[in-house]
């Protein structure tokens, strides 16, 4: 499963970020593929957030379209919304304890969940864009609860 962050999800739709151009070619094949993608609603909240902000977007974008546009990246059949399982701390703490992380790091790993328990998620974020691809980040173990 692919669990994309914030950061990619807001590069791939405002084309005046940098990384637009290889974030939206990444994120749109991944969308028209057929790899599971994990989309956890602290994700497409901030993504609501933060595109409607306009300390973020010279020109923000309303709060019903930004809605509309995770909705309809939810209408595909292998993008399921995710939800934190009952041991998302204990995950959590492993996850950032095995990447020497915290800080700015939390919330990424954070973003770490699984439609089933134990299994493998890929993360992605913008911090593993190469120079014209993005890679994954990490891979970790957690355990979760899909929203459907």
């Amino acid at each position: 499963m692919i669990v994309p962050d914030a950061n990619l999800l807001i590069c791939a739709y405002s084309d005046g970020t940098p990384q637009h151009e290889a974030a939206r070619e990444w994120w749109e094949s991944l969308i028209n593929g057929t790899e599971r993608v994990g989309l956890p609603w602290a994700v497409a909240t901030a993504f609501v957030r933060l595109m409607t902000h306009p300390r973020v977007l010279a020109v923000p974008i309303s709060p019903e379209h930004a809605i509309d546009h995770v909705r309809s990246r939810l209408r595909y059949p292998h993008v399921t919304p995710i939800n934190p399982g009952p041991r998302h701390l204990i995950d959590l703490r492993r996850n950032l304890e095995a990447a020497g992380t915290g800080g700015r790091g939390v919330s990424f790993q954070s973003a770490c969940h699984t439609s089933s328990a134990g299994s493998p998620c890929m993360l992605t974020s913008t911090s593993s864009l190469h120079p014209n691809t993005f890679s994954n980040a990490a891979t970790c173990f957690c355990t979760a609860q899909s929203s459907i």
